[in-house]
């Protein structure tokens, strides 16, 4: 009993990142959330047991809503002149909500993890800004 939704989830994001310059300190922060919601094109099968399968074939719309957050914290170590490691924890969650005729259907997962980031730099410049615009597929 497959099923299969197809459309847009229009939505936004929203980030902020930056490491103070302290030499002694270097805290890297990053938080980033997404949020996406519409109503989808939907077919295939809505659980019901009570039900045969013959009669459990949907063909419709769900509202589909997506929330996704993650968080990172780290601290940068100068390794050359120009060139530093930051290694960092990350945590957030993952949630998705399913509302079909009759039925709602929550998914969510929590995550934590670790990495390193790599920055290289060569200006002078100090302290600046950066805004980034662009349009993610998935």
């Amino acid at each position: 009993m497959d099923d299969t939704e197809s459309g847009w989830l229009p939505g936004f994001s929203v980030n902020l990142s930056g490491m103070n310059n302290n030499l002694t300190e270097n805290l890297y922060l990053a938080l980033n959330y997404n949020y996406s919601s519409a109503g989808i094109a939907y077919k295939g099968f809505v659980y019901n047991p009570g039900i045969p399968n013959s009669a459990r074939r949907a063909d419709t719309t769900d509202q589909a809503t997506t929330q996704n957050f993650l968080g990172k914290l780290g601290k940068g170590f100068s390794i050359r002149d120009n060139m530093m490691l930051t290694p960092y924890v990350a945590g957030g969650f993952q949630l998705w909500n399913r509302q079909l005729p009759g039925s709602h259907e929550r998914y969510h997962s929590e995550l934590v993890g670790g990495g390193i980031k790599t920055s290289q730099w060569s200006s002078g410049f100090g302290t600046s800004g950066e805004e980034t615009v662009g349009v993610h597929a998935d």
